[in-house]
């Protein structure tokens, strides 16, 4: 039966990635462009051949938001990891762009399997219609219709533990190796999941098996060793963050007239070009940690229980396995996974503090790589307790999951709905939410974004009509110059926020003129403040 179900699943996956369209978005370019020219060319050079590729196969707006880093005699190399473009091309290399949208599903369906054959010694049957629910009811399955390693990166992470449990069950070297091999694709990937080797490394330390912990170290680096070799072989650069490297969103080289003595490129992160670790790791901003720490879990557009509820299962389901201490000391390698999720999720909510999940078009928590690890911490499924995480996954994964492609082409937009509406606004990431309707103004000599109220300026105030609006501002603001506009047929006005709130009489005017005084923010960090502020007309 469950060989089947596998099939159906297998067919139905493949038939998805063959007929539906593809979402790009700003680092989709630069994936794309690399796809094509390891196809075409050979290489990961950008170069004047690659400009007729694009225009021979377009895919949306690329190459706009291409990262590339430009060396001292001229020449362009992809500012990414080329090893997602580097084994999704021989699958476009035989069908075409849908190619790219094969090698994702066939990663997915991989996932599932390998959830099968873990769970199954504990559920049967079963372990099927788990392994199918833990995936599919997850945000995970919208990152199989993005030119994105997104997908990419959480396949090697699972496939790498995968193996590792092997090695553990049978206490063959051969498959410690193995899964060294992929972890250490991984780091390449993705520079901050190297963390979770740490605890294959530790495990091997811990029983003192130094010929494996010297295996394992070896194989791990062999891999990071030959792809970033290679990279610095022909760029000159180790780091796909290094470099000069620079972010095109408009006249790309030898595009039209580009004129590369004058580069147009924006300086993008770069650990070479002025940058230095603290500008990605930063733990001087320790205040913003516990709210970090919170919205990773609960957070209106990234929480884990909202995007990924079968995640918080398996925590329980670990908990009530783990309430005999004997259980860890048999099932030592369940520390080791729960290990390596604690150091993944330390490494993105601390370290990487302003921008844990993804950014502006992320659907959820974007980098949640480590997401399907969390299966491996399941053994018996209790399905009376599963049953309160499915209801929760249909309600808020759901929608999400059945029209992949309108959601990641408006990622936020389900925010604005029930019953996301009444989760907690993560308002430590504000300003890298893709919330809409917001801008940029300079009011009373402060520069912030607003959020919501559809304000303008009027006059060197703020003028605003009614509803709700959230100000992000990089200093405190102490007050504020404010316009109510209202119509002849609204009486009496309002404006509140934490701190001020006045009552506004409008019998004779539908312009009035408000300072707000003593405000205070909902939210600091001391990196930036935000203010809620309520317009009522009545």
């Amino acid at each position: 039966m469950s060989i089947i179900i596998l099939a159906l699943v297998l067919l139905a996956l493949v038939t998805v990635a063959l007929t539906s369209p593809i979402h790009r978005w700003a680092d989709g370019s630069t994936y794309y462009m690399q796809v094509l020219s390891i196809v075409y060319d050979h290489d990961i050079q950008y170069t004047p051949a690659d400009v007729q590729h694009i225009i021979t196969y377009p895919l949306g707006d690329a190459p706009a938001g291409m990262f590339l880093i430009k060396t001292l005699d001229g020449r362009y190399f992809y500012g990414k990891d080329y090893s997602f473009s580097l084994f999704a091309s021989f699958f476009y290399a035989l069908i075409g762009t849908n190619g790219i949208l094969l090698f994702n599903a066939l990663m997915f369906f991989c996932m599932i399997l390998m959830g099968y054959y873990y769970l199954r010694k504990y559920n049967g049957t079963l372990s099927i219609v788990y392994s199918l629910i833990f995936f599919g009811l997850s945000t995970l399955f919208v990152y199989m219709f993005w030119i994105e390693p997104d997908l990419y990166d959480g396949f090697l992470i699972m496939l790498g533990l995968f193996i590792w449990l092997i090695y553990i069950e049978k206490s063959d070297v051969r498959y410690l190796a193995i899964a060294s091999l992929v972890l250490g694709l991984v780091a390449v990937s993705k520079a901050p999941d190297a963390v979770v080797f740490i605890p294959v490394f530790l495990f091997e330390l811990y029983k003192r098996r130094y010929v494996n912990l010297l295996i394992a170290s070896g194989a791990f680096l062999l891999v990071a060793g030959i792809f970033l070799g290679y990279f610095y072989l022909q760029s000159g650069t180790l780091s796909f963050y290094g470099g000069n490297r620079l972010y095109y969103v408009g006249n790309y080289p030898f595009w039209n007239s580009y004129d590369s003595a004058h580069e147009v490129g924006i300086q993008a992160f770069s650990l070479n070009a002025g940058n230095t670790l603290s500008d990605l790791f930063d733990l001087n901003n320790v205040k913003i940690i516990p709210y970090n720490i919170f919205y990773y879990f609960f957070g209106r557009f990234t929480g884990m229980l909202w995007y990924y509820p079968f995640a918080i299962f398996a925590l329980v389901s670990l908990a009530f396995q783990g309430r005999r201490l004997q259980y860890f000391k048999e099932h030592p390698e369940k520390l080791c996974i729960l290990g390596a999720i604690a150091l993944y999720i330390f490494t993105y909510a601390v370290l990487i503090g302003d921008n844990y999940f993804g950014g502006g078009w992320a659907v959820g928590n974007r980098y949640f790589y480590i997401y399907p690890a969390f299966i491996f911490l399941v053994d018996k499924v209790d399905w009376k307790k599963a049953i309160i995480f499915l209801a929760i996954a249909m309600i808020t994964v759901l929608p999400l999951v059945s029209a992949p492609i309108a959601t990641s082409d408006n990622p936020g937009g389900h925010t604005y709905q029930f019953p996301y509406t009444y989760f907690p606004l993560d308002l430590s990431q504000l300003g890298n939410l893709p919330m809409t309707g917001h801008a940029f103004t300079e009011v009373s000599g402060y520069n912030f974004t607003v959020y919501g109220g559809n304000p303008r300026s009027y006059n060197g105030t703020l003028l605003v009509t009614s509803g709700d609006m959230l100000i992000l501002s990089g200093q405190p603001i102490e007050n504020l110059n404010m316009t109510l506009m209202a119509y002849f047929d609204y009486t009496n006005g309002s404006i509140s926020t934490k701190g001020f709130s006045e009552e506004i009489p409008l019998t004779d005017k539908d312009i009035v003129p408000v300072t707000l005084t003593g405000m205070e923010p909902i939210y600091s960090d001391r990196r930036q403040y935000v203010y809620d502020i309520k317009v009522a007309l009545t």
